[in-house]
């Protein structure tokens, strides 16, 4: 089996997808100082307060630089505005859509399921039969889709059309997710 060949990205997407990476790390070091604030002495609450706060202002900044980007160039901006038609992905999960998921919109909904990690697989084994499960895939596009997920099932209460179907069918919630989650993510561009 041999794939077909895909263009390698340019140095201004490598550029985007980095500040993308960096801008998740930031996010990774805001969440843990967070975490640490717990607990710990008033002296010690100030300096993780203030290291909060300038990464507060560097994930700003990094939006900032994202956005002027991404809105600077006409295909960019017209992809952005096609996923921001959506309901429930903001900007967020448009700059992963772009950036990490480039493939959407040239390859099947079932490819794109399967580099999410959204797809359902086969574990048959011996006796065991029947039973699909999801791994693997780029998971930070999945916790951004799942998380865009749940938006959807806040502001829509059926998201996708699906959620309710499948729980006609008495499939269990975090399978009604991930069905979601594959809707979403196979949205055609």
């Amino acid at each position: 089996m041999r794939p077909a060949p895909r263009p390698l990205p340019d140095a201004h997407t490598e550029e985007l997808r980095a500040l993308l990476a960096r801008r998740r790390q930031l996010i990774a070091m805001r969440t843990a100082e967070q975490n640490r604030l717990d607990g710990v002495s008033p002296r010690l609450w100030a300096d993780i307060d203030a290291h909060i706060a300038w990464l507060n202002t560097r994930v700003a900044t990094l939006d900032d630089d994202l956005d002027t980007t991404l809105r600077a160039s006409p295909i960019w901006r017209e992809r952005e505005d096609l996923f921001r038609s959506v309901p429930g992905i903001g900007p967020v999960c448009t700059r992963t859509l772009l950036l990490d998921l480039p493939e959407l919109g040239t390859l099947s909904r079932q490819r794109i399921a399967a580099l999410v990690g959204v797809a359902p697989f086969n574990r048959d084994s011996g006796t065991l039969r029947g039973t699909r499960t999801t791994w693997g895939g780029r998971t930070h596009v999945r916790a951004i889709l799942y998380m865009s997920t749940l938006g959807i099932s806040f502001a829509i209460f059926h998201p996708c059309g699906v959620f309710n179907l499948c729980r006609a069918t008495a499939t269990s919630t975090p399978v009604r997710w991930v069905i979601c989650q594959d809707r979403l993510s196979s949205w055609r561009t």
